[in-house]
């Protein structure tokens, strides 16, 4: 009895390529496929290489026991600055950070190149006082005060997306959950969860 062949499946959207391999599984044997990136609809390229790729070693979807993905479109996109319009919501005394730009230079020999500019303008840039320390214990917490803050600053700068950023969410994300009541969420279209 012959074991079918599995596969496993990587892609990478690019600005310009979207590129695909193939791998045999059992035999080690190695595919590749190229495309254009189709940036209004960037899954149209994903699907026209799965599909021309498969039909080119003859395998079949079912085969395939595992699908990797990668793209530099969000890379791009910040670099040219080509994003939505955002609101930066952080925990009082952090909306700055992204001033700081230590080691942050295009050209790390001219000492005279102008600053980065942020990703996140100063006037969209929200501090919320509130405090989880590195444990996770909560030493300020967040109320109904500061949340109704948020929400006028929300409303006020009306923006596409909302970047919640609080100090030490990784380790209690109490803060920033959407069920904690943030009023952002009212405001914007979309709040990514965690």
């Amino acid at each position: 009895m012959t074991v079918p062949a599995t596969y496993r499946f990587g892609f990478d959207i690019g600005g310009t390529f979207t590129d695909f391999v193939l791998w045999n599984t059992q035999t080690g044997a190695l595919y590749t496929y190229k495309t254009l990136t189709t940036p209004d609809d960037p899954t149209q390229a994903v699907i026209e290489g799965w599909s021309t790729l498969l039909e080119q070693v003859g395998a079949e979807g079912s085969q395939v026991e595992l699908s990797i993905h990668g793209t530099t479109l969000i890379t791009n996109a910040l670099i040219e600055r080509k994003g939505a319009r955002v609101a930066l919501i952080t925990t009082a005394g952090f909306s700055d950070t992204l001033d700081t730009q230590r080691e942050m230079r295009y050209d790390i020999y001219d000492l005279h190149s102008p600053p980065v500019t942020p990703l996140v303008d100063r006037e969209m840039r929200c501090e919320v006082n509130e405090r989880i320390n590195a444990f996770g214990e909560v030493i300020v917490p967040l109320d109904d005060l500061a949340l109704e803050e948020i929400a006028a600053f929300v409303e006020r700068t009306d923006p596409q997306a909302v970047a919640i950023c609080l100090l030490h969410a990784y380790r209690n994300a109490a803060h920033e959950q959407p069920d904690r009541g943030l009023p952002a969420r009212r405001h914007c279209p979309t709040l990514a969860p965690r």
